[in-house]
């Protein structure tokens, strides 16, 4: 197995050359980039958590075998996760929307 080189910057230098943004303490990072590279995991984790939930609750579903309480088990489990997903949904928008109000206020001019 491969292993990587011995440069403590690798990681950081394979998550920017993909693309990702790199919060660097030591050099006077923007917080306000840390902070958006937080709410994004934060949501991806939703993201997953809530894929998750809507295969148990089909899972529930698809293997009640005639089972009315199962059947409604799962059945209020996906609506639950969608509920959730949509108040998610809901909590971004209002988010990116104060980002934006916040950066307009602080820089002057949009992005």
């Amino acid at each position: 197995m491969p292993t990587p080189p011995q440069n403590p910057r690798y990681l950081e230098s394979f998550l920017r050359e993909s693309g990702y943004n790199v919060f660097n303490f030591q050099q006077g990072g923007d917080v306000r980039i840390f902070l958006a590279g937080l709410v994004q995991a934060a949501l991806s984790l939703v993201g997953v958590i809530f894929f998750l939930m809507i295969l148990y609750g089909g899972y529930l579903w698809l293997t009640a075998g005639g089972n009315e309480d199962q059947v409604k088990k799962g059945r209020e489990f996906i609506t639950r996760a969608v509920v959730g997903f949509m108040v998610t949904i809901g909590a971004l928008i209002i988010t990116r929307f104060v980002t934006e109000l916040i950066v307009t206020s602080s820089w002057g001019t949009t992005r």
